[in-house]
């Protein structure tokens, strides 16, 4: 059985505009795509450390 998380934030409108700037710019379909791909990344440099 695959185990799933649910995250609700809440952010302002500016940040969620920041956000979008960055996924059009790197190339993400979605703003959860970019998101997710931000967070495998910090794990990863985490786990390295």
């Amino acid at each position: 059985m695959k185990e799933t998380a649910s995250v609700v934030m809440r952010v302002d409108k500016n940040f969620l505009e920041r956000i979008d700037q960055k996924c059009k710019r790197d190339g993400f379909l979605t703003r959860t795509e970019y998101i997710l791909y931000l967070i495998r990344n910090d794990v990863a440099e985490n786990r390295a450390v």
